[in-house]
């Protein structure tokens, strides 16, 4: 019996088995699973893509934030996407600011911020806070 050389196509299939194999019996990598060990925060968007102007200021070319929207966004940090929409933690009434994506955090670092050991389960964080500024430099 004459045995045919193996196609470049099979071999990839039966390597791309073999790894897939090997994976689920040794487990994944730790940089695979590094995304499971990271909460994502939310920030307010003055500006941008993310900013709802309203059409009277879009009508006069000055879509631009308010001082207290530029700063509550630059200083707060949130827990979720749905809390940074939540018009009592906004700025003042009426913010048209959008919720954009902030950075990841380390999944402890996240729960230390909006999950502490002491009392009840925050939405926002202020940066310039003393306890949250130390948790960040952590």
């Amino acid at each position: 019996m004459i045995e045919e050389p193996t196609s470049r196509r099979s071999f990839l299939a039966r390597a791309g088995t073999a790894a897939g194999a090997l994976a689920v019996v040794l487990g994944l990598p730790g940089t695979a699973m590094a995304g499971h060990r990271r909460k994502r925060v939310y920030r307010l968007a003055p500006e941008g893509q993310h900013y709802h102007c309203s059409s009277s200021q879009q009508a006069t070319h000055s879509c631009e934030a308010c001082k207290a929207c530029h700063k509550h966004a630059r200083n707060k940090l949130f827990a979720s996407r749905e809390a940074a929409a939540k018009d009592h933690l906004r700025a003042h009434p009426g913010c048209r600011c959008g919720v954009k994506r902030g950075r990841k955090l380390p999944k402890d670092t996240w729960h230390d911020l909006f999950r502490p050991k002491h009392g009840k389960h925050l939405q926002v964080v202020d940066k310039r806070d003393r306890r949250v500024r130390r948790i960040l430099k952590s």
